[in-house]
């Protein structure tokens, strides 16, 4: 598995998980208030259904318990799930984080300390019964949801590997055809002249299915274009960092290709700009320093450079 391909998507499994242990632990961490009110002459009012209640257990296991609980299950579903590789030990992880922080108890171990949420009189029980119930039927829809997740981000790297295996069956298919026919007439004439100038680049053959399309509008001049240009954009992010490895636009009149921005090095900042005429490479930039402005100007015509500054 190519790991530009899976990590972003368990950072996404993380941060997920971490979100739904915060909200549950903030909706599960608080108590009611005491009753404030007071009789007359200052001595504590009367409770009118003091007659009816029973005695009640313990509300829970305390904010602590429940922090301790969610770090040792966290551990223990990391190791559990670490046995379906690294996707697994992070959706193990997240999972009994959550059940720990949610029931005091660590997955696989019963109640943390002595007392738990088990310790109370009979006389509570019904209500925590319930509780606890309640608290299991969220843990089960949560860890329907992982499961989901997961299932998604599965089909999503094998629909990436079966790409990236077909790229490379092309490029071996275009190597051996190389091969097997020899160099052709402009090869031999560049390697036979060592003054011949440059080629000018070619683009990758890439199937149109890797790419986001959209379309967009350029106003006349911004590519030092002579008029206004309605052009379809193809974006590649094959990582699905946000930040594409390759940008081409066609001119939608003509259908040509005018205009390609590449992230040559993939550190997420496009790093060269080539402009085409008749579908042709007229001109490029680059950047080659880094500082997100080019800094060689390169000029072509016929199919090579003409210049270089």
């Amino acid at each position: 598995m190519h790991p530009q391909l899976w990590r972003p998507l368990m950072a996404r499994v993380l941060v997920l998980t971490t979100s739904a242990f915060l909200a549950v632990a903030c909706a599960t961490g608080g108590a009611p208030p005491p009753n404030s009110g007071t009789g007359p002459a200052g001595t504590p009012a009367p409770d009118p259904t003091a007659q009816t209640q029973t005695p009640q257990g313990p509300q829970g296991p305390g904010i602590g318990r429940r922090a301790q609980s969610a770090v040792e299950g966290m551990l223990v579903g990391a190791v559990v799930g670490g046995q379906a590789g690294p996707i697994g030990a992070a959706i193990g992880a997240g999972a009994a984080l959550l059940y720990g922080a949610i029931t005091g108890k660590v997955p696989f171990g019963g109640p943390m300390g002595g007392g738990g949420v088990s310790g109370g009189p009979p006389g509570g029980r019904g209500a925590e019964n319930e509780r606890e119930a309640e608290l299991e039927q969220q843990i089960e829809l949560e860890m329907a949801r992982q499961d989901a997740l997961e299932s998604q981000i599965q089909d999503e790297l094998r629909r990436q590997e079966e790409l990236l295996r077909q790229l490379d069956r092309e490029d071996a298919q275009r190597a051996a055809s190389v091969a097997a026919t020899g160099p052709g007439d402009e090869d031999l004439s560049e390697q036979a002249d060592p003054r011949a100038a440059p080629a000018a680049p070619r683009d990758r053959d890439v199937p149109l299915i890797v790419f986001e399309e959209d379309t967009v509008e350029v106003k006349k001049g911004a590519w030092e274009n002579e008029r206004k240009l309605e052009v379809t954009r193809r974006t590649l992010d094959a990582d699905e960092d946000g930040s594409p490895e390759e940008v081409r636009y066609f001119d939608n009149q003509s259908g040509l290709i005018v205009r390609k921005e590449v992230d040559r090095d993939y550190d997420g900042s496009i790093d060269s700009w080539t402009r085409y005429e008749s579908g042709s490479v007229s001109a490029r930039e680059l950047d080659e320093n880094g500082d997100g402005r080019p800094d060689v100007w390169e000029s072509y015509a016929g199919g090579r450079m003409t210049s270089r500054e």
